[in-house]
């Protein structure tokens, strides 16, 4: 705002500077007595239509450029207001004990193959909710899928959440990548989404 109005007056500066010297100068030339008030009134009247054009269009840009500075920033803020939410989500309950039991296999994937890595999904009990590995996996990996969408639509701060999830992601899509690949465990536009996350952040 300050600097709209220093360019203000710096403009209305130089208008009148430039409207005193045509005057001047234009009784310079000719004697008082021949410049008459019509000449004089052509004159500033050009100097006045000039500098009406010069002012409004300044006001123009200016507004237009405060207003694009204000949607930029309330387009930042939302997309952090939106990437806070993600934050939330990672300390739901359902989340905490999905990435729980996932993470006990951390150690054991080692030394296990991948077959067996899907026979264990496979057979983790289904009637005990906090140890079905696959329901784990689900909501894991739906996380994260969301957390794509809504990087490529622009809806998030993407630097704010690579910061702090990518590591615990790659490691979790190397770990599991087995089972992201059978298709009858992942469907594809899922997979696609965790492959593009994964392309994304692992550079």
């Amino acid at each position: 705002m300050k600097r709209k109005w220093t360019f203000f007056w710096l403009i209305t500066s130089v208008f009148v500077l430039s409207l005193i010297f045509l005057n001047i100068d234009a009784f310079k030339r000719y004697d008082i007595e021949q410049v008459s008030y019509f000449e004089f009134f052509k004159i500033n009247g050009v100097m006045f239509a000039i500098y009406g054009v010069v002012i409004s269009s300044f006001w123009s840009l200016s507004n237009s450029l405060e207003n694009s500075r204000t949607l930029n920033q309330r387009t930042e803020f939302d997309k952090n207001s939106n990437s806070m939410k993600f934050f939330e989500k990672w300390d739901d309950s359902l989340l905490v004990e999905a990435r729980d039991f996932t993470r006990e296999l951390r150690e054991e994937r080692k030394d296990i193959s991948d077959n067996e890595l899907l026979k264990r999904i496979d057979e983790s009990p289904k009637s005990d909710k906090h140890k079905n590995l696959k329901r784990s996996l689900v909501v894991c990996f739906n996380f994260y899928e969301l957390m794509n969408v809504a990087i490529k639509n622009g809806m998030v701060n993407e630097s704010l959440l690579r910061n702090s999830f990518k590591f615990i992601f790659i490691d979790m899509f190397d770990r599991f990548k087995p089972w992201l690949e059978d298709e009858k465990h992942c469907n594809k536009d899922s997979k696609k989404e965790l492959d593009e996350l994964y392309k994304r952040w692992n550079k």
